[in-house]
């Protein structure tokens, strides 16, 4: 993502309809399937609103991110446990998570393949992981670009994806 938008995302990530219409659905999916939990891990948190709202129902939390600007960003929420990390070079060996988040961040990695399975030998056994990604390669336009988007996905991709990494689909 341009270095740029992170300050643009960081002001409005949580007044802006789309930020807060999705943490709501993130909210609910974990909610309806995930039940008991205390570790999140949020893979790509950006400016860290999505681990400020876990942090409030005081779930331990911790987020990853690539870019040193959004970790920075991470950090001026006041969340502590924030690391450059990228999971298309390796996986997390020192802790594992009950909740893994990956929202809109696929979408961004060359080699989508390796990244799930990183991350799925990240996990324990009984850990969840949700993801988001944008749909449909048909509506790519000028924000996938800008955004730095390789591709959209359709739900029989994703699912195949999952699979080859070994993940159980709820």
């Amino acid at each position: 993502m341009e270095k740029n938008l992170y300050l643009e995302m960081f002001e409005k990530e949580r007044s802006n309809w789309w930020f807060q219409g999705k943490r709501l659905v993130v909210h609910s999916l974990v909610k309806k399937f995930v039940g008991n939990y205390q570790s999140v891990l949020d893979i790509g948190c950006g400016t860290g609103a999505t681990l400020q709202e876990f942090r409030a129902k005081g779930k331990d939390v911790y987020g990853t991110d690539v870019s040193e600007e959004a970790i920075r960003f991470s950090k001026k929420r006041g969340l502590e446990n924030i690391y450059q990390f990228d999971f298309s070079q390796e996986e997390l060996k020192e802790k594992k998570f009950d909740l893994i988040l990956c929202l809109d961040v696929l979408e961004h990695i060359v080699d989508d393949r390796k990244v799930l399975k990183n991350i799925k030998n990240s996990m324990h056994a009984g850990s969840y992981f949700l993801m988001t990604v944008p749909s449909f390669q048909f509506l790519w336009g000028a924000d996938d670009v800008v955004l730095g988007h390789q591709r959209r996905y359709t739900k029989r991709e994703i699912e195949s994806l999952l699979r080859e990494a070994d993940f159980e689909l709820v």
